[in-house]
């Protein structure tokens, strides 16, 4: 059985949901009601299936908090263990998310946020699914201090604009922050052991929520600002119609490929992509050394770079 204490602070209602819930927290939503608050307690708290957060609500855990998703059903698309839904304002914080080790259908993403704009996803862990925070429409979205960890992508940026990803760490994914939208902030993450660090590039074909999810727009205006990629095969990619966006001070080391690459027409993933234009690199003498490649149109790197001569290795 479920016991819940629920106090008030200020205004807003917080319920506590004590360790070892089990289907506690849509409960616990229900009762904290739009603006109010869910604590999770520190250990673990288990949900059978995805939990719809359709309030703007805050779900913060304690220190050591976790939680973890199974028993979903087995139509295809995407299946997270929170899912975001329309909840303008909403924040998650201080979460770890897994999947239980023994999960015969788990959840195949930690976080979804669908057209809900200023939501707050700061400080959480999601490890062990497939995708870690997918943004479908969700602008101003603030993804903050996270540690992501998943077998595919890290961090996805289907469509939303103004969203700023801060101070996140994504290791051992195939993309790891993967944008795909207008005028991102991306500030102070840590890319290590993907296969692409961080790719500006146009994601494709999500099924979320029954529909089939694409950009609408190339990544345009972003800004990619001393951020940090290692280990990767890619440092750092701008690929598949990019344009107008401006990568300043990353550090990079390590990456097999390139520290750096602004991409022309490809069909390196199996499909023709658009050439990427107007992306400029810049590297201050504190940020040197970075092996940058130079393709598309009016594409440039500035500053202290080692830069690729596409004469030997051509552009593809």
């Amino acid at each position: 059985m479920l016991c819940t204490v629920s106090v008030f602070s200020g205004r807003a209602l917080a319920v506590v949901v004590p360790a070892g819930s089990v289907d506690g927290l849509s409960a616990a939503i229900a009762e904290a009601g739009p603006g109010g608050e869910v604590v999770l307690a520190a250990g673990l708290h288990r949900i059978s299936g995805t939990v719809m957060v359709d309030i703007p609500v805050s779900i913060v855990g304690e220190d050591g908090a976790i939680l973890e998703s199974s028993n979903l059903t087995t139509d295809e698309g995407v299946k997270a263990a929170l899912h975001i839904l329309g909840a303008d304002r909403a924040r998650i914080e201080n979460l770890i998310i897994q999947n239980p080790a023994d999960a015969n259908v788990a959840a195949n993403a930690g976080i979804v946020i669908e057209n809900a704009s200023d939501v707050q996803i700061v400080d959480n862990q999601i490890t062990g699914h497939t995708n870690g925070v997918l943004v479908e429409h969700g602008d101003r979205a603030l993804l903050k201090g996270n540690v992501v960890q998943t077998t595919k992508d890290g961090i996805v940026l289907i469509n939303g604009r103004d969203v700023s990803i801060q101070d996140n760490w994504v290791s051992c994914t195939r993309f790891g922050i993967w944008i795909g939208s207008e005028r991102a902030d991306i500030t102070g993450n840590t890319m290590q052991g993907n296969y692409i660090g961080l790719l500006l590039c146009s994601p494709r074909n999500f099924l979320i929520s029954g529909e089939v999810r694409s950009t609408e727009s190339p990544a345009t205006g972003c800004m990619v600002y001393q951020n940090h990629a290692f280990d990767n095969a890619w440092g750092y990619l701008v690929f598949d119609g990019a344009y107008n966006n401006l990568l300043m001070n990353n550090s990079a080391a390590f990456n097999t490929s390139y520290d750096i690459e602004l991409g022309g027409e490809s069909t390196r993933f199996g499909i023709v992509t658009p050439t990427t234009s107007d992306n400029t690199v810049i590297q201050g003498l504190k940020y040197t050394g970075l092996k940058v490649k130079v393709c598309g149109i009016n594409n440039q790197a500035q500053g202290h770079v080692n830069l690729v001569d596409t004469t030997e290795d051509p552009c593809f």
